[in-house]
């Protein structure tokens, strides 16, 4: 896999780059998530517009996190932009934590603290 560049923005409101590789889903990307869950490996699916983690998961390999990006696939258009992603996703919040259930093994909760309100970073469609 040829890993692409994503900004993605802190709680604190910094933005940082992260190193993601593509998957099978257009607008999803796996990558070793900034906020670490204490395992030694740790993977997340992450939507690549925004720079935002899909669900409260990781998984301890790339595999395991790709699994689960192509597992999501067809609940909704990955690639819109964090806004309406949310919009199109407001009814699907159970089905989308049970699918990513699913793919186990190796997955395992990851604390996130992103609640906040407000724009998220914008990195386009990422072919």
């Amino acid at each position: 896999m040829r890993p692409v560049t994503l900004k993605s923005e802190l709680s604190s409101g910094d933005i940082a780059e992260i190193q993601a590789f593509p998957t099978t889903t257009p607008g999803l990307v796996v990558s070793q998530p900034l906020t670490r869950c204490g395992e030694d490996e740790c993977w997340a699916v992450v939507h690549a517009r925004s720079g935002v983690v899909v669900g409260p998961y990781c998984w301890r390999s790339p595999e395991g996190a790709l699994a689960a990006a192509a597992e999501i696939a067809d609940f909704c258009d990955w690639q819109q932009r964090l806004e309406d992603l949310q919009r199109a996703l407001s009814g699907w919040g159970g089905s989308i934590d049970a699918a990513l259930q699913r793919c186990a093994p190796g997955r395992h909760k990851l604390s996130l603290a992103r609640s906040r309100e407000g724009s998220y970073v914008d990195n386009g469609v990422i072919a």
